[in-house]
């Protein structure tokens, strides 16, 4: 069994995937401070490692999150992402959201601080 190193919350909501000049919208399934769970638009033909820029709008319909994340794995009716880039307003809605989704204020403050330290 795979041990996650950052909690997951679920997280549904459109999301755009987008590579060169193309770009694909569908959803997020799960989300953490260090990666995402999209569902599978079209069966598209994304490589592992490959780099894709990834944008949501929060329910608020104003805030945009954007990064640049790769791919992690490729399921029939998923495609999980680890994140690369992340601007620091875009990160700080990232926490802000999963400080007001998990049920453990604590051991979001402990993956912060790992995050931090250790720059994975």
């Amino acid at each position: 069994m795979e041990k996650r190193k950052y909690h997951r919350i679920s997280f549904n909501v459109p999301v755009i995937l987008k590579k060169n000049d193309q770009q694909w919208e569908t959803e997020v399934i799960d989300i953490s401070l260090k990666g995402l769970l999209v569902k599978n638009p079209q069966k598209v033909a994304f490589k592992n490692e490959e780099l894709i820029s990834v944008e949501f709008i929060l329910t608020d319909n104003k805030t945009k999150v954007s990064l640049d994340a790769t791919v992690a794995h490729i399921e029939d009716n998923s495609i999980g992402f680890n994140m690369e880039t992340i601007s620091l307003e875009s990160f700080t809605h990232l926490k802000r959201i999963l400080e007001l989704n998990s049920a453990d204020e604590t051991l979001l403050q402990r993956e912060l601080a790992t995050l931090i330290l250790n720059q994975d």
